[in-house]
């Protein structure tokens, strides 16, 4: 993905981007969170900036809680 440094990547670009690498890649959430901090962050949380960091947890948060639930009520 090619991506603009100028700007803060969303929460809402975060939840499609592990979507895509769940889907494409057939992993779990943590998986997924290990890969693109990896390979989209290149293990540097400051690449793009905290705040684009900070959405990036927040996603992957959001998504942990989300699995949570849907364990519970099954």
């Amino acid at each position: 993905m090619t991506v603009n440094h100028s700007s803060t990547l969303t929460v809402e670009y975060f939840l499609a981007y592990f979507r895509l690498v769940t889907l494409s890649k057939e992993v779990n959430v943590l998986e997924a969170k290990q890969y693109i901090d990896s390979t989209f962050f290149k293990g540097d949380p400051s690449i793009y900036g905290t705040n684009t960091y900070q959405n990036f947890l927040h996603a992957h948060q959001a998504l942990m809680s989300l699995n949570n639930k849907t364990l519970e009520v099954e």
